[in-house]
């Protein structure tokens, strides 16, 4: 056991050697404080000298229990120091008269450096998990999203981190909320390639003539259904000429609660009343669980729910046949394709 002990500090101790050697020679020359020709050859000589009165080799030896002194140079304070501008040996004086003065009268102050150096290690550390590309890409794709999560890193600053998580939660459901009560909505419109192209609601928008294709974005509920019902009927009442389809594109309703089938109940009784025809297409399943629930499958017609536009475009085309057949008017759409 004290041999391998021996061995280790022997290894050690050629190791301060190399660093103590290394010290007298890794400095510029024109530096003034630790080259060769300068003083590089005191510090070995100093050095040298320390070791010898230490009582073995570069101090590592043992002898029972006694341990020898190591007897380095130091050159990472010496390299502190001449970063910091010293250039003679009273740049080392001065250094240990500072940190005396530190020990005997600045010892109450030095209590708070742990806490200090935990901050920085925590702010350098959160510093490094900014990621700053991906919030520009936020920013440009999606401005809002980009606020929010200004808003948090505020929060988690100012106040902590669980207010950030907070609050950062309780916006993004209001943000969703908002998105539901308005959502995206729009008419679609046939372009010259024949293709259906979303276009603004704007009232009095249609999709051919006496038609309108009308998009709403969002679940139907009580928030919303008002926004729904007012659309609906601008796009109806102001439109050009007389409407006598209103094809409601489904794809993004999944349900409906009962306050806004209430609502739907009294729209289609006055799209009736007006003469007008009320279609549901891309009807998903839980849609459909929704209508025959609160009835309205019965009220709207099993057979104007379609699974495509195209189903609910060619219905259209052979009623206005059958009109015009009958000799009525049937002002309807001439564009079915």
């Amino acid at each position: 056991m004290h041999t391998q002990i021996a061995v280790a500090m022997a290894l050690a101790g050629l190791m301060v050697c190399a660093e103590t050697a290394h010290a007298t020679c890794s400095f510029d020359a024109g530096s003034g404080l630790m080259s060769i020709t300068q003083g590089g050859g005191v510090l070995s000589v100093g050095s040298g000298g320390a070791i010898l009165f230490g009582g073995s080799p570069c101090g590592t030896a043992t002898t029972g229990n006694t341990m020898r002194i190591v007897v380095n140079g130091s050159p990472t304070q010496t390299s502190m120091v001449e970063g910091s501008g010293g250039r003679s040996q009273l740049a080392h004086l001065a250094t240990a008269g500072v940190v005396a003065l530190v020990l005997l009268f600045l010892t109450g102050p030095l209590q708070y450096l742990p806490r200090c150096v935990l901050g920085a290690i925590v702010f350098t550390i959160a510093v490094g998990l900014i990621d700053l590309r991906g919030l520009r890409d936020i920013l440009h794709e999606s401005p809002g999203e980009f606020q929010l999560a200004l808003a948090t890193a505020a929060v988690v600053v100012v106040i902590g981190v669980e207010q950030g998580i907070l609050l950062a939660m309780v916006l993004s459901l209001l943000r969703h909320v908002r998105h539901s009560y308005r959502p995206h909505t729009a008419v679609l419109v046939e372009d010259g390639a024949g293709q259906w192209q979303p276009t603004a609601a704007v009232p009095g928008t249609l999709s051919g003539p006496g038609l309108v294709i009308f998009q709403f974005g969002a679940d139907l509920f009580y928030a919303n259904v008002g926004r729904f019902v007012k659309d609906v009927r601008g796009l109806v009442e102001r439109a050009p000429t007389p409407v006598s389809w209103l094809v409601v594109d489904a794809g993004a309703i999944t349900n409906v609660d009962y306050s806004a089938a209430r609502v739907l109940r009294d729209l289609h009784e006055d799209l009736t009343r007006d003469g007008v025809v009320l279609m549901l297409v891309h009807a998903q399943s839980s849609l459909q669980a929704d209508l025959d629930r609160h009835r309205l499958t019965d009220v709207i017609g099993a057979d104007h729910v379609f699974d495509s536009l195209h189903e609910a475009l060619a219905m259209i085309r052979e009623k206005r046949l059958h009109a015009v057949e009958a000799g009525t008017s049937g002002a309807g759409w001439k564009s079915v394709e």
